[in-house]
């Protein structure tokens, strides 16, 4: 999976998978109505704006929100998700 210019993705992934992943990192992709699991491509202008994130958690899953503004430029901010219940069921 790639985020596209224009593109929002919330994620979620481990930190331990980050540090170890070269290109594609497994992580957990919220929707509006759909959780699925992918592989994201990294370059390095995401690394780098991923690494700025995840040094200030202790957290062992890093929940966040990535937007490709330009060609080499992704904003990264604590990611959100509204969790309702509804009936027997869950959605996000």
């Amino acid at each position: 999976m790639r985020i596209e210019i224009g593109e929002r993705k919330t994620l979620e992934f481990k930190r331990e998978e980050f540090k170890g992943a070269d290109t594609l990192l497994p992580v957990t992709v919220y929707d509006n109505t759909l959780v699925s699991i992918e592989l994201l491509e990294i370059n390095k202008s995401m690394e780098k704006a991923l690494k700025k994130i995840i040094e200030f958690s202790d957290r062992e899953n890093t929940f966040v929100t990535i937007q490709r503004t330009t060609l080499k430029t992704y904003l990264v901010y604590p990611g959100a998700a509204v969790v309702e219940k509804v009936g027997k069921s869950l959605s996000v």
